[in-house]
């Protein structure tokens, strides 16, 4: 399992994290990413498309993003200020 992440843009419009969920070279079934404060509280998550692919509007601060599939919890941290857009992406073994 691995954890991709880079940082797209500066002052952009919109704070965001986009990615993808993959098993191998095929996108991850019912894979869930949710976004939670470093101490573990909640404060989203949202389902990743036939694609695997997922997009999250994120207010800027400190967060934890946990990729949640069958089996498997993969988790990013990320400090995020205003605009930034980072590109998270999770492989799992397949």
């Amino acid at each position: 399992m691995a954890v991709s992440c880079a940082k797209v843009t500066d002052h952009a419009a919109e704070t965001a994290v986009i990615g993808s969920v993959r098993r191998g070279p095929d996108p991850a079934p019912r894979a869930f990413i949710r976004l939670s404060k470093p101490d573990g509280e909640f404060m989203s998550e949202v389902e990743c498309g036939p694609t695997g692919t997922f997009h999250m509007s994120v207010p800027p601060g400190d967060w934890r993003l946990i990729c949640l599939v069958p089996r498997n919890r993969l988790e990013q941290e990320l400090s995020l200020t205003r605009g930034d857009q980072y590109r998270v992406d999770f492989l799992l073994v397949a």
